[in-house]
């Protein structure tokens, strides 16, 4: 495989546009791009999806997108620095890192194309490095594929599946590792007598509360919403432990403040509470939420209160879900984490890629395989209460 270098530097005059990056600005000169998330994945940047590709083909692939774009009021040098990105991270070694020029763009800028571009470096850095690779890499077009953000051809035959992580290691969404488990069997009876006894109960807290029954064959218009992910687990652990406001659980003492039994708290009763029991008043309903807030030691931050009627935050209920999302991670970590990485060591066909590119331009690459891996639970809380899920990531 012909090194990407020779894409990137002056010695190679027929792509003369594409020179060895040289800064022409000074740091904080840079104007913002504006990008936005997922916005130079690689679903939107012009690579090819869906079939075996060469490093070469990525390039070209994004080259063309990045000077044919009109969205984006990017410049010269900046569109340089991005395939300057693509040659140089062919020369990273597995589990090692290099020191480039500094990217041109601001700091907010900077973080998407360490996250976001972090998944095409990935690809390119694969069709190069990647162990037993025969120098192509796929880039599936949707994300419910069994956890491969890349889908890498092995010279042995067969494939090996790369789940990409970028800028900072954000959570990773169950949907893809649940298909794979499904697919083998972890969820069936005859496979869950073989476990133990925490690691049935991962399986029951992931596939009831956080996957919502998708997997159990039932009718879709039984499966349980994301914007619940947090209560789920938080009825799981009320109807399967002996807790109390005593060891701080707070679903009685939440139960208590807005006037139902703890199994039937959902998103739209929380919602209905706040707005008509309460009146919609920020400072009564934080005044009869604080014995639930003392109980699970977490708590919105303040300025939460204080844009309550901010029509860009509109989910009210956030202000009891995103604690207790954080709260019951804390605790599905503290009684399963080491269960929970058992059994993900299972899937010895996985290997997870890190991409990190920081703003003094140091750009990092490491590979793990699952087996070798430990992992946590964690929360997507967000303002969006469509993400807002329980996921995981790696320690």
């Amino acid at each position: 495989m012909k090194s990407f270098n020779t894409y990137t530097t002056e010695s190679t005059p027929m792509l003369a546009p594409i020179t060895l990056y040289e800064a022409k600005s000074e740091p904080g000169e840079y104007h913002n791009v504006g990008f936005t998330k997922n916005s130079i994945a690689p679903t939107q940047v012009g690579v090819p999806l869906d079939r075996d590709i060469s490093a070469q083909s990525v390039f070209f692939g994004v080259k063309e997108w990045l000077y044919s774009q009109t969205k984006y009021d990017i410049s010269d040098e900046q569109i340089n620095y991005m395939l300057y990105l693509c040659g140089q991270v062919q020369s990273v070694k597995a589990n090692s890192s290099i020191q480039l020029e500094a990217p041109p763009f601001n700091k907010q800028d900077t973080a998407k194309v360490a996250v976001n571009f972090g998944e095409v470096l990935a690809g390119i850095w694969a069709c190069s490095n990647y162990p037993g690779g025969n120098g192509l890499a796929n880039f599936p077009s949707k994300n419910n594929f069994p956890i491969g953000d890349i889908i890498i051809p092995l010279q042995r035959g067969g494939i090996e599946l790369a789940s990409v992580k970028s800028g900072g290691g954000s959570p990773t969404s169950f949907s893809g590792i649940w298909g794979m488990a499904t697919e083998n069997g972890l969820t069936k009876p005859y496979f869950k007598k073989r476990l133990k006894k925490e690691e049935r109960e991962v399986i029951q807290i992931i596939d009831e509360c956080i996957m919502g029954g998708k997997s159990s064959g039932r009718p879709e218009s039984t499966w349980r919403t994301v914007k619940n992910h947090a209560l789920y687990v938080a009825q799981w652990f009320y109807k399967n432990w002996n807790v109390d406001d005593g060891s701080n659980f707070g679903l009685p003492a939440l139960a208590r403040a807005i006037g139902t039994r703890p199994l039937n708290i959902t998103d739209e009763y929380i919602e209905n509470w706040m707005t008509n029991t309460m009146g919609d008043d920020p400072i009564a309903i934080k005044a009869a939420l604080d014995p639930f807030y003392a109980a699970i030691g977490k708590s919105p931050s303040s300025d939460a209160w204080t844009r309550y009627h901010d029509p860009k935050h509109k989910q009210k209920s956030l202000k009891i879900q995103s604690p207790l999302s954080y709260h019951m991670v804390d605790w599905m970590n503290d009684l399963y984490a080491p269960a929970f990485s058992s059994l993900l060591s299972t899937f010895a066909n996985v290997r997870q890629i890190d991409v990190e590119l920081n703003s003094k331009g140091k750009l990092e690459v490491n590979i793990k395989p699952f087996t070798s891996m430990q992992f946590k639970f964690a929360s997507f809380m967000t303002s969006n209460r469509s993400q807002n899920k329980i996921g995981f990531k790696k320690l």
